[in-house]
């Protein structure tokens, strides 16, 4: 299975293969990843997530999700290819010190900035990135397709279903 998802004109495709819930957390997974649009166009196959990465991201997604994260966070892994930054929802009325106008107060609902770090070409790690931001309904199909590749749950749940229909989760 495939993660692939449009954003803003580019497209971003992730494949988490060699995850074994009966491995050492310690063993790696390998990633195809891909970014393509009219400026990028930047792809790896490699390892550069573990069995207990894959673990962490869904878990950290999910708290994200039903709103028990109340602070923001960065997910990051041993390897330097993907940042993670989550934000919880919440509401700028409520917060002490601020002024506002017009209607009052405005809510802020989850968000998460997924920043791909580039590497060179002598296999060095840049200092440069890319950076995504993903609303709920992409952090919602994002944990979805790890508890697929986790086997949480299958082609047959609903949610996979609308996914795989939308072609944000591609069976191959």
């Amino acid at each position: 299975m495939r993660f692939r998802i449009d954003m803003c004109d580019v497209d971003l495709q992730l494949k988490i293969k060699e995850w074994d819930a009966e491995a050492d957390s310690l063993q790696w997974t390998r990633e195809e990843f891909s970014l393509k649009g009219k400026y990028i166009n930047y792809a790896f196959d490699s390892e550069v997530l573990m069995c207990s990465d894959v673990v962490y991201l869904r878990d950290a997604l999910g708290e994200l999700l039903d709103g028990s994260l109340k602070e923001g966070c960065s997910v990051e892994f041993a390897e330097p290819d993907f940042v993670f930054k989550l934000s919880p929802a919440f509401s700028a009325y409520s917060e002490e010190g601020k002024v506002w106008f017009k209607d009052g107060y405005r809510d802020f609902d989850i968000d998460m900035e997924m920043r791909v770090q580039f590497w060179l070409n002598d296999g060095g790690l840049g200092s440069n990135y890319f950076s995504m931001s993903f609303d709920r309904g992409e952090i919602q199909a994002l944990y979805t397709y790890l508890r697929l590749v986790m086997m949480e749950i299958d082609t047959a749940d609903e949610q996979v279903k609308k996914l795989i229909s939308a072609g944000i989760i591609i069976p191959e």
